[in-house]
């Protein structure tokens, strides 16, 4: 622990690629976030507000930029809230680079967290910006129905969340 204050603890912790960081963990009394919490789940303009920056740093990263950024690992995880709410993509370990007029990429060594990659992605090795548009869809559906994507206490006994909600779309619910 680095220390203590009105809003919690700090903790020094060590990122997988070894970079050092500092971690709070909001005591239940600080009232940090409350606003936007009941329960621990986020409210609905508040879950909007954070689907809709994830969205805009995408965009920055694959449009807006000089570069084309391609992140390979978007998840919860790695997106962080601000004191506001707003979302920040981080851990971009993992990310590839692209210039000029090249947009997609194809690898033996696939990397990355299982569930949230596209399928061409984790079978073929093959990724571009839709890559990251299909993690960010993964991402949707966990802020919206509030599970995860491997819960083990889905509905219906699925295996994950994408099964579940594939399911939806067969039965035309």
């Amino acid at each position: 622990m680095l220390g203590k204050g009105g809003f919690g603890k700090v903790y020094k912790g060590r990122l997988q690629g070894g970079n050092e960081v500092a971690v709070k963990r909001l005591s239940k009394s600080s009232g940090q976030g409350a606003d936007a919490t009941r329960d621990g789940v986020l409210d609905w303009p508040t879950r909007f507000k954070v689907i809709k920056g994830i969205a805009r740093g995408l965009l920055y990263l694959h449009q807006d930029s000089r570069l084309t950024i391609i992140h390979r690992d978007l998840k919860a995880s790695n997106v962080l809230l601000d004191a506001e709410m707003n979302p920040k993509i981080s851990d971009f370990g993992m990310a590839r680079i692209f210039g000029g007029n090249e947009q997609q990429g194809n690898t033996v060594r696939v990397v990355g967290t299982y569930g949230y990659m596209s399928p061409e992605y984790a079978m073929e090795g093959s990724f571009s910006v839709k890559s990251d548009t299909y993690s960010f869809g993964v991402l949707l559906l966990e802020i919206v129905s509030g599970l995860k994507i491997s819960s083990s206490h889905l509905v219906m006994d699925f295996p994950s969340l994408i099964a579940y909600v594939s399911s939806l779309k067969c039965s035309k619910v």
